[in-house]
């Protein structure tokens, strides 16, 4: 993963976890590789990045 220049952990953490998250969702999309399966991928990353971009980020 390229470095993202972040000072704050919860940050640099929270960009490691959607790094894995958007991997995970690549590798199964080629997997199944059926258009329904697709639409359903990508609804859920959607969703899941709406509901991580509300997530606090405690501040030191």
């Amino acid at each position: 993963m390229a470095p993202n220049g972040a000072k704050s952990y919860s940050i640099r953490l929270l960009y490691f976890y959607l790094a894995i998250l958007i991997y995970n969702l690549w590798v199964l999309l080629n997997y199944c590789e059926g258009e329904r399966v697709i639409a359903e991928a990508l609804k859920l990353l959607v969703s899941l990045s709406l509901i991580l971009s509300f997530i606090p980020i405690s501040r030191r």
